[in-house]
């Protein structure tokens, strides 16, 4: 735009109070107090999450509920305070939790009037200016705040916001709606027990969507369920076509994959001149091969909406190697190229691919390893202990922000100082 229509220069408080009421002679409302009309433009789409996943696309929000609210004509300004009480309580949230309101204020006394009601803190009101500031596009303010409230929440980064919008019918006043910023979905495979729980928790606290993967632990996946909230799918991650399946049912159900986290693992440990075919490939199978399936699964929708984080979680074995472990220390070796490789493809599409190497933690897979063992690996480690799934899961948090776009194709040993290279 080259000028602002609405700026009038030479505005003083002396010219402002001499202009005539506008309804009344006795009345406060004038053309200096109320929203002026403007041009402008605005349009939103709103479509099923399940069109929105078909379509590869990720929705900017989702209306968490709306509410309407009749009151006298006399009042007319007043309508968004029952509405909004209504239209928040459906959504199960509280006026106080909100990020964001944007409030289409038609008139100077509207707005501190509904803010005093509700409530409302005025520094999270129509922080871009209201109405007044910018003007009242007739036939678009409804799409104007909505879209105005959206990218001021994105930008900010903020989850919960509030749109006011004042309608006249006839002797009623109508008003809308609640809605959420649709938070990044996690995808964790392994993510029910040990340092995958760990890291679904952490996500889920730090905000993201959450769902995870389990491969036969029926038991601890519903006790997860249960303590987290988080839903968990069965699948076996070594298989692409049942990866294809599973990522396809928690998209149609969440939408598009926004980070991964490569976390399953097993072991299968024995010396090479012992080692049979078998174990040697469920093991690179389960821990590279998935890597692959995967990220095959998600890479393309990454691309398309040009954001993705991926972390595959590698291991001080993978680094240093260790007696009795060619087939995991391989595997997890390979996931440090496969790292490398795909950093190099996704940079220019907005996608992050990095990988943790935990030293040893405390997990089930830890607790397999026989004591007198363990305690010369401790010994070995030199702040003198194991590490907590908690310790990773912080790393992958950093990783997965969305100010962690300049780190790609990096390896974080978090590993007490047992391993530096």
């Amino acid at each position: 735009m080259a000028e602002d229509e609405y700026i009038r220069p030479g505005t003083t408080p002396e010219t402002l109070a001499k202009l005539r009421p506008a309804f009344a002679d006795a009345g406060s409302v004038t053309a200096g107090n109320a929203s002026g009309i403007n041009d402008d433009a605005a349009a939103v789409v709103l479509m099923r999450t399940a069109e929105a996943a078909r379509r590869r696309l990720r929705p900017l929000a989702r209306i968490a509920s709306w509410a309407q609210a009749g009151v006298d004509p006399a009042v007319m300004g007043t309508g968004p305070i029952p509405a909004s009480q209504r239209a928040v309580a459906k959504a199960g949230w509280r006026l106080a939790e909100l990020d964001l309101i944007e409030a289409n204020e038609a008139f100077a006394a509207q707005a501190p009037a509904v803010n005093r009601e509700l409530g409302l803190d005025a520094e999270r009101v129509n922080v871009n200016g209201g109405a007044i500031a910018l003007g009242h596009p007739i036939g678009a303010s409804g799409a104007r705040i909505l879209v105005t409230l959206l990218h001021e929440m994105a930008r900010r980064r903020q989850g919960l916001g509030h749109a006011l919008h004042r309608r006249g019918h006839g002797h009623r006043t109508v008003h809308r709606g609640s809605i959420s910023i649709m938070a990044r979905l996690a995808l964790v495979t392994g993510g029910t027990r040990g340092i995958g729980a760990a890291i679904a928790t952490a996500l889920r606290d730090a905000g993201h969507r959450v769902a995870v993967t389990y491969a036969h632990n029926e038991d601890a996946a519903a006790r997860f369920r249960a303590a987290s909230g988080v839903p968990a799918y069965r699948w076996d991650v070594a298989d692409y076509a049942t990866c294809v399946a599973g990522v396809g049912a928690v998209v149609a159900e969440h939408g598009p994959v926004d980070i991964l986290i490569n976390n399953a693992g097993i072991t299968r440990d024995s010396t090479l001149h012992r080692m049979t075919p078998k174990i040697w490939g469920e093991v690179i199978a389960t821990n590279l091969t998935s890597c692959f399936n995967m990220c095959r699964c998600v890479i393309e929708t990454m691309r398309v909406q040009r954001f993705g984080r991926i972390v595959n979680i590698g291991s001080i074995n993978g680094q240093a190697g260790q007696y009795g472990q060619v087939n995991y220390a391989a595997a997890k070796s390979g996931i440090h190229g496969f790292n490398k490789a795909l950093a190099l493809e996704g940079a220019s599409h907005g996608i992050t691919v990095n990988a943790i190497a935990p030293g040893y933690v405390d997990t089930d897979m830890v607790a397999a390893v026989p004591q007198r063992v363990l305690d010369k690996i401790i010994a070995t480690v030199p702040v003198g202990r194991l590490g907590q799934p908690a310790e990773i899961a912080r790393g992958v948090v950093f990783l997965v922000a969305e100010d962690a776009a300049f780190i790609t194709g990096a390896t974080l040993s978090i590993n007490g100082g047992q391993h530096m290279y």
